[in-house]
């Protein structure tokens, strides 16, 4: 039996844009005192998480996280994400 990894051109073609997520207001971990001394991980295990979560759904087999280009203020706040759905993705293994 082979493995055959996708290529990473044919990926980015199949993706699909899913959000613009504003990493402040994801807000699923209750951390407040992490919060105020180390928003910067926090913000990144809450993306983390929102990440997991649409894995989970099975409805997307890649997920891809982007800063959103243009955000002038929250530049590092929000991000665009996109996804390779399941069924492409079997399909061009």
């Amino acid at each position: 039996m082979e493995c055959r990894v996708p290529n990473v051109e044919d990926l980015t073609m199949q993706e699909e844009f899913i959000a613009t997520v504003d990493v402040w207001e994801l807000d699923t971990l209750r951390w407040p005192f992490l919060r105020a001394l180390c928003p910067e991980f926090v913000s990144r295990r809450e993306l983390v998480r929102y990440e997991r979560r649409l894995l989970a759904t099975e409805r997307w087999s890649v997920i891809r996280i982007a800063p959103t280009p243009g955000t002038a203020g929250r530049a590092g706040h929000l991000v665009d994400v996109y996804g390779v759905p399941a069924e492409r993705f079997t399909a061009s293994s």
